[in-house]
């Protein structure tokens, strides 16, 4: 059976606990837009996506029609702001692909004999599991690359560990490199712990909290330098895997990109997080 809840409130419930204990935010916005004030808009040049919005005769309407761009002056004054003295330094990225479990309870199901108890098991698609080795590579030990999933099904369970701020203790994390050869992964508690499948192996991957802490500052000279190098790391790696590539550089052509540095950087990394599904977080100082 499939959990009561959906992915994306997961998701959004387990941010919320990561920011609240650790330093960790995700930009664009979800959770805390205000916080550091890291958010983007995109203004579409692709005459498809006006027509759904009433523009069906766009030669009579200067195109595209009026509306807000953000200019280098919003984005050198974002850069003044995040690259201020007195804001919060950018430490290292975190990654996390979102998965939202089967729970297992007949002994029909094919990992049964493997638990000899109910478990939790999702398929590892494949052309995740490419972008995300590839992108736990380039990064090695400077980031967080994980599968974050609940190990628990139901919606009260949800709602009660997050209030508890229990949901992280609750969840299964496993590294994409730790899935390498394997098509699914399966697991009984929240934890580290699983096997991986067709042929089973054990795994055991990473403690979230404790990877927070152990990761080594990264210093850069500056927050806008920080985001300038992710949106470059991505970009490599989303260049690098076929299922992504074409897609990534032909939504680029659909779009008015941002003369300014930072602002051409945030557009590629969101460009890419959409197209992805990745959740993107930042730990700061």
């Amino acid at each position: 059976m499939k959990c009561e809840f959906e992915e994306k409130s997961y998701e959004q419930f387990h941010n919320i606990e990561l920011l609240n204990r650790s330093r960790i935010f995700f930009p664009p916005g979800q959770i805390q837009e205000h916080h550091l004030g890291i958010d983007c808009m995109l203004l579409t040049k692709n005459k498809k996506f006006w027509r759904l919005w009433g523009y069906y005769k766009w030669w009579l309407y200067p195109f595209p029609p009026p509306g807000v761009f953000l200019n280098d002056v919003f984005w050198q004054e974002l850069k003044n702001t995040i690259d201020a003295k007195d804001f919060p330094r950018f430490k290292f990225n975190v990654f996390i692909q979102y998965k939202r479990p089967e729970y297992i309870i007949s002994v029909r199901g094919k990992e049964y004999r493997f638990w000899k108890c109910p478990y939790f098991r999702y398929d590892i698609l494949q052309h995740q599991q490419d972008i995300l080795i590839k992108l736990e590579q380039k990064v090695r030990d400077r980031a967080i690359v994980v599968y974050a999933a609940p190990a628990f099904h139901k919606k009260k369970d949800l709602f009660e560990y997050f209030a508890k701020r229990k949901l992280i203790e609750n969840s299964n994390y496993v590294k994409p490199s730790s899935l390498i050869g394997h098509s699914r992964w399966t697991y009984v508690n929240g934890g580290i712990v699983g096997l991986a499948f067709s042929e089973p192996k054990e795994v055991e991957s990473i403690s979230f909290l404790k990877e927070i802490e152990r990761i080594k500052e990264v210093r850069y000279e500056n927050n806008s330098e920080f985001i300038m190098e992710t949106s470059r790391i991505l970009i490599e790696t989303v260049g690098e895997v076929e299922y992504y590539r074409e897609a990534f550089f032909r939504f680029l052509e659909s779009f008015y990109i941002p003369e300014h540095p930072l602002g051409k950087a945030l557009t590629n990394i969101y460009v890419i997080l959409f197209l992805t599904k990745i959740r993107w977080g930042i730990c700061y100082m």
